[in-house]
């Protein structure tokens, strides 16, 4: 009956140690020996294409834009329409198969990874909101209360009075009880 459970515990280190070694066995990005230094942060598609590694599709298919330094832009789109995608090639966390991937005007493969991670920030699709207690939000509420006119903070105090009478200040808050 142990050997059992030796047997089984084997096979799912094996497995373990395959999903690890698939890990680190990635290609390494190529760094040119004298990359070039970030002035001017606009991001440029100019024909970009990417497949997969093991695919036949493209997951991304000729695409060209621009996005001027400064503009905020949301990438809308169906399911699987190559979003996700776009924003990794930024990065380098892929890259492109054909076409250029450009900040400033330069080519990302001419930028060194330190270089570029500076200034690339994420948002992920599944984000984590804590628990709080009442008294803390309120705490943090206050804090706006600066940046806000005094139309908006009068606003934001009824909105604090309100929740603390409804449920008290040792209350917990949170997305799961859709408080």
């Amino acid at each position: 009956m142990k050997s059992m459970y030796l047997n089984q515990a084997l096979g799912q280190a094996s497995e373990a140690i395959g999903r690890l070694e698939n890990l680190v066995a990635y290609e390494h990005l190529t760094v040119v020996a004298h990359p070039q230094p970030v002035k001017e942060f606009s991001i440029q598609f100019e024909k970009v294409s990417f497949s997969y590694p093991g695919s036949n599709q493209k997951a991304v298919d000729d695409v060209s834009f621009t996005i001027p330094q400064g503009n905020t832009v949301a990438l809308v789109g169906a399911s699987g329409g190559g979003k996700t995608t776009i924003a990794r090639l930024v990065p380098r966390f892929w890259e492109a198969t054909e076409g250029k991937v450009l900040i400033g005007g330069i080519n990302v493969r001419e930028i060194a990874p330190e270089e570029l991670m500076k200034y690339i920030s994420f948002v992920f699709q599944n984000t984590i909101i804590p628990s709080i207690w009442a008294l803390s939000g309120i705490f943090f509420s206050m804090i706006w209360f600066v940046v806000l006119s005094h139309q908006e903070s009068s606003k934001v105090a009824l909105l604090i009075k309100k929740l603390v009478l409804t449920f008290g200040t040792e209350t917990t808050i949170s997305p799961e009880d859709g408080r």
